[in-house]
């Protein structure tokens, strides 16, 4: 059975939520690669309109089962490292 994750970002403002999907874009495709080896099924990326106005993006992540799950946290890891350093 598939696994299913949803997540989501809130930003600062609307410059910061684009600034992050811009960078995503860039390095997406790399990453992409070796979930998708990893058990990835499926990943997206949308925008959550809501009405405190907050700049959101929602997140579904589906992996073939959870021990695929278990084998792509290391590489979303090196991928939140990747943005920390950035940060800073």
């Amino acid at each position: 059975m598939n696994s299913v994750l949803l997540d989501s970002s809130d930003f600062i403002s609307e410059k910061e939520l684009e600034l992050a999907s811009l960078r995503w874009d860039k390095v997406k495709e790399s990453y992409y690669k070796r979930l998708k080896e990893l058990g990835l099924l499926r990943f997206v990326s949308l925008r959550i309109w809501n009405k405190e106005n907050i700049a959101r993006l929602g997140f579904v992540f589906e992996y073939k089962d959870e021990k695929a799950f278990k084998a792509c946290l290391r590489v979303w890891k090196e991928i939140d490292a990747m943005e920390s350093e950035d940060m800073i």
